[in-house]
């Protein structure tokens, strides 16, 4: 199977410059020196909200990966609940969820509209939940649409799931979504992807700066 190279590629297998390994691209700050961003990504749904949660560095350090895998896991909500009640029940849990975890942003898949209005509306008031939560917790909001998210992880803008899954464990070596002590929803895996594609976008930024 063939995936495209991405930035990170470089970053968490170190093919780059050996010159430049532990310092900062602008300025020549040391690595221990520079800011982690703390990123929850997550994947609304009115049944199941995935999130996945990851440390990042500020910059770009070339010796190894920067991209750390903290915890992830999915907000399952009856389905015999009313849904006003499944929309609390979300809410209640992922801001226990901000609230433990402190992330520095939250990063969202965009809404895909589908064929089927009623459900496309049900999963808009779910996405409304999930970007009132960190709003209220002063957490910055970052939105990426479903073909930037598999693109900028896997390389392909219309990648399948298992490649998702393969890249995601890639990136994150200390996760490995088969093993039966972190058994996951396709939707916690997802929400992971979210949160690499906000780590990348942040490393193009500093890279741009």
């Amino acid at each position: 199977m063939l995936f495209g190279r991405t930035l990170l590629t470089i970053i968490n297998t170190g093919e780059e410059n050996q010159e430049t390994q532990g310092v900062a691209p602008r300025g020549g700050t040391p690595y221990e020196e520079w800011c982690m961003t703390r990123i929850i990504g997550i994947d609304p749904g009115l049944l199941h909200t995935g999130w996945g949660c990851v440390d990042a560095a500020a910059g770009v350090d070339v010796q190894g990966g920067r991209l750390k895998y903290v915890e992830h896991g999915v907000i399952s909500v009856p389905s015999s609940l009313h849904v006003a009640q499944r929309l609390k029940q979300i809410y209640t849990e992922l801001s226990e969820v901000i609230n433990e975890l402190k992330p520095s942003h939250i990063a969202i898949e965009e809404v895909f509209v589908n064929r089927n209005g009623e459900s496309t509306m049900k999963l808009c008031m779910a996405r409304g939940v999930v970007m009132l939560v960190p709003a209220i917790a002063g957490v910055d909001v970052f939105e990426y649409g479903a073909n930037c998210i598999k693109k900028t992880v896997t390389g392909l803008g219309h990648a399948d799931k298992s490649q998702v899954k393969t890249m995601v464990e890639y990136f994150l070596p200390a996760l490995k979504v088969g093993d039966k002590n972190v058994r996951v929803r396709a939707d916690g895996t997802d929400a992971l992807a979210i949160a690499i594609c906000h780590a990348q976008h942040l490393v193009m930024k500093t890279l741009c700066a």
